[in-house]
């Protein structure tokens, strides 16, 4: 089989333990041809404690399905890296449309088990290093006794390789079909060699079936797939130049597919009365500081605690802001405004956990935020899967913190006072004046009340040309106050085209007093009258105010009735 241009593969083939072997080349030979041969001894089996961990962790059971897992048959998963380690085929996840069958065109793995797991290892080598995929190419394998294994690392969805059209083939332009499919393939040669075992085809059909059920690929239905109509369960050789699954499996195919069908259809909908749930596990951090513009990877981990499988690849719950607002720690790659991220892991089934990464980004304009995120399913929150992170921001362009003023706590009405408030520059740019301000407002956000009597009004200059990150600048301005009496917020806080800078924002409180003012000295007011005396009374005071009083001051007497 034709792999590159110019790189040839023989078949797989399977024998009995030798010491030797020869070979034959049929044909025309190019005067220059180079050829590799790769042997090995797949019967060289796990040691006892690795098949001991096999078998107890090996088994993966769903509506009575068993799965033999890789580290059951004896999978070896450093054949997945390259020589620096690295994962040679990195794992991709789609939803499944389809089944694509297959023979290995091997050894059906007779006579036991371990002969198929031999067998099986084989084709993990061929596949994973000697063709250089990475991994084993099929999803699911199955032996001529029914046993079923795990193929493709990944589990559900994942991507494997096992139907590629070449551009040479008859039946149409070269084409892909791994994506949005299930390779299973079963151990044989059954084009005139092997007969399909009633076991292997029960095996196939119970698989297709239940795997059908879990993800919504009907066996009996048919799908626009690639560019073409074809059935959900149909041979490789439907759409490839190949004999593959062999004339034989490919005569049983419709048997297996009814077969499938039938129990399918006897399967309970996962989606019927699904329960959507989750529960917060934990999250990367809590509380940390950024610089402004500055990312940081996050992740936070949920247990599925409904009655369904979460999956990745068709519509998990999507990590999501906790308000209808944009974040102000929006990164790049969110999925939208409101949609922070995906689930990472690709299946999380009832009681299991799953993992969403996200990035964000300090933003320039605040002190401190706080960002809160939870799970959505169809645009219903789940309750219970929030998270919160607490993230102090530094290294604004311009920010400002308050050092020192002389605001009075108490002044009188109508006088002026002028103030001075010092400002560390907090931020990376240097301040100029004219640029940054300072400005004074009330609590309601207009002009403060004691401005408004103030001949330089509620914006005063920076006093220095320039003030440099990690400087102090001073602000001066002259004020007047009020001619009301009370309790004034003065909110004080520096500007650079309109915007406050951060960290600037004060509330100074600041009382107004009268300046005409008395405290009662004596008086001579009786304790007990009776109805008809009249009593001369006197009352003093003590002028404590700063004004000289005059006969225009009259006493006022009051009572509560």
């Amino acid at each position: 089989a034709r792999d590159t241009a110019s790189v040839y593969y023989s078949n797989l083939l399977f024998v009995d333990p030798a010491e030797a072997f020869e070979y034959r080349l049929n044909g025309t030979i190019a005067d220059s041809i180079d050829l590799d041969f790769i042997y090995l001894d797949t019967l060289n089996e796990p040691s006892w404690l690795e098949k001991w961990f096999g078998w107890l962790t090996g088994l993966g059971r769903a509506q009575d399905l068993e799965i033999i897992s890789r580290q059951a048959w004896g999978a070896d998963e450093s054949l997945r890296n390259n020589k620096s380690g690295v994962e040679t085929w990195p794992l991709e996840y789609a939803q499944p449309e389809v089944f694509i069958i297959h023979h290995t065109a091997g050894s059906n793995g007779l006579p036991d088990l371990e002969q198929a797991k031999a067998v099986i290892r084989g084709i993990y080598y061929y596949h994973a290093v000697t063709r250089g995929w990475g991994d084993i190419g099929y999803n699911y394998l199955v032996d001529a006794a029914g046993n079923i294994f795990e193929g493709r690392s990944g589990g559900d969805g994942v991507v494997g390789a096992h139907t590629y059209r070449d551009p040479g083939c008859a039946k149409g332009p070269e084409a892909g079909y791994n994506t949005g499919s299930i390779g299973i393939a079963l151990l044989g040669n059954y084009q005139n060699v092997d007969t399909v075992t009633p076991e292997a085809s029960a095996a196939l059909s119970h698989l297709i079936a239940i795997k059908g059920r879990a993800l919504g690929v009907e066996p009996s239905g048919q799908t626009n797939f690639v560019d073409r109509t074809v059935s959900n369960v149909f041979g490789h050789k439907d759409v490839d130049c190949t004999v593959c699954p062999g004339v034989d499996l490919e005569a049983e195919l419709p048997a297996i597919q009814s077969a499938a069908a039938a129990e399918y259809s006897t399967l309970p909908d996962p989606q019927a009365n699904a329960v959507v749930a989750g529960a917060w596990v934990g999250q990367s951090d809590t509380a940390f500081t950024l610089l402004a513009n500055e990312s940081k990877e996050l992740w936070i981990d949920v247990r599925n605690e409904g009655t369904t499988v979460w999956r990745r690849y068709v519509d998990a719950p999507k990590l999501v802001v906790r308000s209808s607002e944009t974040s102000a720690v929006r990164s790049a790659d969110w999925v939208d405004d409101q949609v922070v991220a995906n689930l990472e892991t690709p299946n999380v089934g009832p009681g299991e956990t799953g993992r969403y990464r996200i990035t964000v980004t300090a933003p320039e304009d605040s002190a401190s935020v706080r960002a809160e995120f939870e799970l959505a399913t169809d645009g219903q929150i789940i309750n219970g899967t929030a998270a919160a992170f607490d993230i102090t921001i530094t290294g604004q362009p311009f920010a400002g913190r308050l050092t020192e003023h002389n605001l009075p706590a108490a002044i009188f009405t109508k006088t002026n006072r002028t103030v001075t408030f010092v400002f560390t520059n907090t931020g990376r740019d240097t301040w100029q004046r004219g640029e940054v301000k300072l400005q004074i407002k009330d609590a309601n956000g207009a002009a403060s009340a004691f401005a408004s009597g103030s001949s330089t009004g509620s914006m005063a200059e920076l006093s220095d040309e320039s003030v440099a990150a990690g400087q102090v600048g001073r602000f001066t301005i002259t004020l007047q106050s009020p001619n009301r009496l009370g309790q004034f917020n003065n909110q004080v806080s520096l500007v650079r085209e309109g915007s406050e800078l951060v960290g600037s924002a004060n509330t100074l409180l600041t009382r107004v007093d009268s300046t005409s003012q008395a405290a009662l000295a004596s008086h001579t007011f009786p304790t007990a009258l009776l109805n008809t005396w009249t009593v001369p009374v006197t009352v003093k005071f003590t002028n404590s105010g700063l004004t000289t009083w005059d006969r225009n001051i009259v006493l006022k007497i009051t009572n509560d009735a």
